[in-house]
């Protein structure tokens, strides 16, 4: 079966007596022309247990070739779809929108659609270097050095051929519920890479200006993504819950680092501010606390300056002082356990400090236990203590 064999049916009348077996015989062709026979099993050689954005550094630096293969044979599809549709065009006008819909089901069923994802977000990720380049004002990130976008200018203008919105065989639909999903794991990824480690410096802006101006002004509108309102076109928290989920394995060490981790603590409370993660703060930094701080191998002045280091950060980050009564009441305990725990704290006051650093901390310890006992936010229990009272002077 061929094009010109359809055409004949068209040119004896057939096609008229019997739409259904027209219909039938040019699916069949257009099934037939579609090159994707060896897709599922090549993509085979890419791993489930990874996440789409490395997915899509594994294609650009390894597997490049194969997605301008796979960029072609979109493209070939539609072709394809073109010519049969300008036979249903002259000579059943009213069947064409069935025989769309029906294509599109026959050349991208469940099996075909999951072997394209990878390619895809390959392509996803090809856009969003491509508005990085084109809004340096406001992005941060590196180009991965594996990912060069200079070598890829084949696929992308391909890619933008095959998902153009003026397409007569619309693909854009391939890419309606992948896009959101590369998005959360790729800003993920690259925001680690960005900020782990640096507690000195504050992001949270211009992450924020990242997601307004490159990916939503830029990304979503090259990848045809309808925007009815820039504000609503991501998910509002987005950002806060990204950057905490960062930072999650890294609250113990930015709150013993205070004052340095200043900024840091100043982005994590927008965090905490726009998003329902104080909880989540709480069980984590209370299991690291107890886990690295209250533990017999920690001599007694170690302990004595996490604890300042704890309240203070923790007071920057939640003025309310609910975390800080929560995560400190164990330290207090621990504290109040040790003997020599009154003796660390006059040696710590009336000792010069050896460098600067060290003068900082004696001066805030010293100041957060002359502090009046914090607020006691639903004691659990009625002999339960506050945290700063045990070396409180009234």
């Amino acid at each position: 079966m061929s094009i010109a064999t359809l055409e004949e049916l068209v040119t004896s009348g057939l096609h008229k007596e019997f739409p259904e077996v027209f219909l039938e015989d040019a699916l069949n062709l257009f099934q037939s022309a579609s090159p994707f026979d060896d897709l599922t099993s090549s993509v085979k050689v890419f791993p489930s247990s990874i996440d789409g954005y490395h997915t899509s550094l594994l294609i650009l630096s390894k597997y490049s070739d194969k997605l301008l293969a796979v960029m072609s044979q979109l493209q070939s599809i539609q072709r394809t779809f073109e010519l049969l549709q300008d036979v249903f065009k002259h000579s059943l006008p009213e069947e064409g929108p069935h025989f769309q819909l029906a294509a599109i089901a026959a050349v991208f069923p469940t099996n075909i659609r999951t072997a394209l994802k990878p390619f895809l977000k390959a392509y996803l990720l090809l856009e969003l270097l491509d508005s990085e380049q084109s809004n340096p004002a406001h992005n941060l990130f590196e180009e991965p050095p594996s990912c060069s976008l200079q070598e890829h200018t084949a696929h992308l203008e391909l890619g933008r051929h095959v998902f153009a919105a003026n397409a007569r065989l619309s693909l854009k639909f391939l890419l309606r519920d992948l896009w959101l999903p590369f998005l959360k794991s790729t800003f993920y990824h690259r925001t680690t890479d960005l900020i782990s480690g640096v507690f000195t410096e504050s992001f949270v802006q211009r992450l924020q200006e990242y997601l307004e101006f490159v990916v939503v002004k830029g990304w979503l509108r090259n990848i045809g993504v309808k925007i009815e309102s820039p504000s609503t076109a991501l998910p509002p928290n987005l950002l806060f819950e990204t950057y905490y989920a960062v930072r999650r394995q890294e609250l113990f060490s930015i709150m013993i680092e205070y004052p340095e981790s200043h900024p840091c603590l100043l982005d994590l409370r927008l965090c905490f501010q726009n998003a329902k993660l104080l909880q989540d703060l709480i069980d984590e930094l209370g299991h690291e606390v107890r886990t690295r701080l209250l533990h017999p191998g920690v001599h007694t002045d170690q302990i004595l300056l996490g604890y300042g280091c704890l309240v203070r950060a923790l007071r920057v980050i939640d003025p309310s002082s609910v975390a800080q009564d929560i995560i400190c009441q164990p330290v207090a305990v621990c504290l109040r356990a040790r003997d020599d725990a009154v003796h660390c704290i006059v040696d710590r006051l009336i000792s010069p400090p050896d460098d600067t650093q060290q003068s900082s901390q004696a001066v805030g310890l010293q100041q957060e236990l002359l502090l009046p006992t914090p607020l006691e936010v639903e004691p659990t229990d009625e002999l339960r203590e506050g945290d700063a009272h045990l070396f409180a002077h009234g």
